[in-house]
């Protein structure tokens, strides 16, 4: 493979070479978005068949997984494709030099799984999730935006899920809702539907993150940016991503993510940083078509560098509950006590939840029940210790 041996320090990129790399980037960000909406709705077919007690059918769930990964797995293998193909392109226009692509990465281990030897740590708090405060979108980067984060589960101690696991977990989440929740059929199979297509986009965003990290490395970048593309979300400006495009990453570092999350990366060699000046006058550009500024068009989102226990770096409101790799270790741990307090600690919550939506006329009188009826049965299991 050819690579570039040296930088381009102190060389600035033309604009011709600018608008290579922008065309780049949109044609990047375009062909992956429609990708992974072809696939998602394809992964969706097998579950809108399912009904109400099929969720409760393990061959059935079982079978419409199956039909999932045959779809999701090959779109996330074309992902990778592309992502290493355009990186590979950009290191080209950025050297001067011929770049070949690194390669594909396994698609199948991408879902992270917490050792049960961590999991007993992380429950005595002997290790600390990731937790740094990258700033807000009112008043920009915070002083430790550029922090190295001490990860509470390093690279080489991770084990990795089955690419079933998160599909299979939904149809748990239905069962749930219909059980303990008292949620109808209907909505319960609506929320299902949305969970899962958030697994399967996020099982699409894994691979190319992982591919970027690859990739990356082989063109020996020296360091690479987010791209932001505000023009595809759903919702306009991200402010977890706008917040988070201050801050630059070594190529061995992951891409730190969130749902839906329409990013790019460039990479960086020396001081060339193409993504700096294009995420400017991205966002720049937005703002002033909406005739408005970044204060006005962002609400407050104090955005803070996490760590997720099966999906790694990922971006959250630090305002918002996060359910962190500890509050997730507890409900795995070995000790029965533990298991216990943190599934009562759920279900007095729901409980509340629950009885405030009976209040308001909704007929919940066999979820709570059984909520009730569960809540004392884990009471007297603590109590006898």
């Amino acid at each position: 493979m050819t690579q570039p041996s040296t930088t381009t320090t102190g060389q600035a990129l033309t604009p011709a070479q600018m608008a290579a790399l922008l065309a780049l980037v949109q044609a990047q960000a375009r062909v992956r978005q429609q990708l992974t909406a072809t696939a998602v709705a394809a992964v969706l077919m097998p579950f809108r068949a399912l009904s109400g007690a099929d969720w409760w059918n393990s061959g059935k769930v079982s079978a419409a997984i199956r039909q999932a990964l045959m779809i999701i797995q090959p779109a996330q293998r074309n992902a990778v494709a592309l992502t290493d193909a355009y990186l590979a392109r950009t290191a080209t226009i950025m050297t001067g030099r011929t770049v070949r692509p690194a390669g594909p990465i396994e698609v199948t281990r991408i879902r992270r799984r917490i050792p049960a030897d961590i999991v007993e740590q992380l429950v005595a708090e002997q290790r600390r999730p990731a937790w740094i405060e990258l700033g807000d979108t009112w008043d920009g980067p915070a002083d430790t935006i550029d922090d190295d984060p001490v990860w509470a589960v390093a690279e080489q101690e991770m084990e990795f899920l089955p690419p079933s696991h998160a599909y299979g977990r939904v149809a748990d989440a239905y069962r749930w809702q219909v059980t303990a929740r008292g949620d109808p059929p209907e909505t319960a199979q609506g929320k299902a539907i949305a969970r899962l297509t958030v697994v399967a986009q996020t099982d699409v965003t894994l691979a190319v993150r992982e591919q970027y990290r690859r990739s990356l490395g082989q063109i020996r970048a020296d360091g690479y940016r987010r791209i932001l593309h505000p023009e595809l979300s759903e919702t306009g400006p991200c402010g977890l991503c706008a917040v988070a495009a201050d801050r630059t990453y070594r190529t061995g570092d992951l891409l730190p993510l969130h749902a839906k999350c329409v990013c790019e990366v460039l990479p960086i060699y020396g001081d060339l940083d193409p993504g700096l000046t294009l995420n400017a006058d991205d966002l720049g550009a937005l703002y002033a078509t909406a005739g408005g500024t970044r204060r006005e068009l962002l609400r407050k989102v104090r955005v803070v560098l996490a760590e997720h226990g099966e999906l790694g770096p990922t971006l959250i409101n630090g305002d918002q509950h996060y359910r962190d790799p500890i509050e997730v270790a507890r409900t795995r741990s070995a000790d029965k006590r533990v298991r216990d307090q943190a599934q009562l600690d759920a279900l007095l919550e729901i409980h509340d939840i629950s009885r405030h939506r009976a209040d308001h006329g909704e007929n919940l009188t066999r979820s709570l029940r059984w909520q009730r009826e569960r809540i004392a049965e884990l009471q007297v299991a603590l109590r006898k210790g």
